[in-house]
């Protein structure tokens, strides 16, 4: 397991990136943002959730941001 630490504002994995890892949000909220609407998140993950396992499940390219 890496760890990484991010800012308010960081970029996890945008729109069209490869998936390449599964998260584990230790502190803090992330918000999954979809192209139709990237000001407001349609999915917020929370302390000690995962995400994005479902990118490498199907193999296909990111289809949200997350911030």
């Amino acid at each position: 397991m890496i760890t990484v630490k991010y800012s308010k504002g960081d970029s996890v994995f945008r729109v069209g990136d490869k998936p390449v890892s599964v998260y584990l949000l230790l502190s803090g909220e992330i918000g999954l943002l979809f192209p139709t609407d990237e000001r407001d998140p349609c999915m917020h993950i929370n302390e000690y959730e995962t995400f994005s396992e479902m990118g490498l499940v199907e193999s296909e390219f990111r289809n949200a941001c997350a911030l």
